[in-house]
């Protein structure tokens, strides 16, 4: 019997040791993902603006010919979905990272 408590004990520190090096590294990616935070939110937004008030007066008031208003109009909506799940991924890192703080 003394060899199952001894696996079992070996079981529970394998797992704590993976449990602790998955929080870390969740932890580094988070302030990765924070620290960067600024500059995607800028990045982004300011395609995303951009292409907006492009598409608005090439594509509806000005009606030029051959320009990709749709396609201007997706990629500006698609800078905004992509800021949407760059927020949504630092979130559920976060979530993750504190669950074990929570009990």
């Amino acid at each position: 019997m003394p060899t199952l408590q001894l696996s079992s004990s070996k079981a529970v520190i394998a797992y704590a040791l993976l449990y602790h090096a998955a929080w870390a590294g969740g932890r580094l990616i988070l302030v990765c993902l924070t620290l960067l935070e600024p500059l995607v939110r800028f990045t982004l937004t300011t395609l995303a603006t951009l292409g907006i008030f492009v598409t608005i007066v090439f594509g509806f008031l000005l009606g030029a010919a051959n320009f990709p208003t749709w396609f201007m109009l997706e990629m500006a909506l698609g800078c905004l979905l992509i800021l949407g799940i760059y927020y949504a991924a630092m979130r559920g890192i976060a979530r993750f990272g504190n669950a074990g703080t929570l009990r």
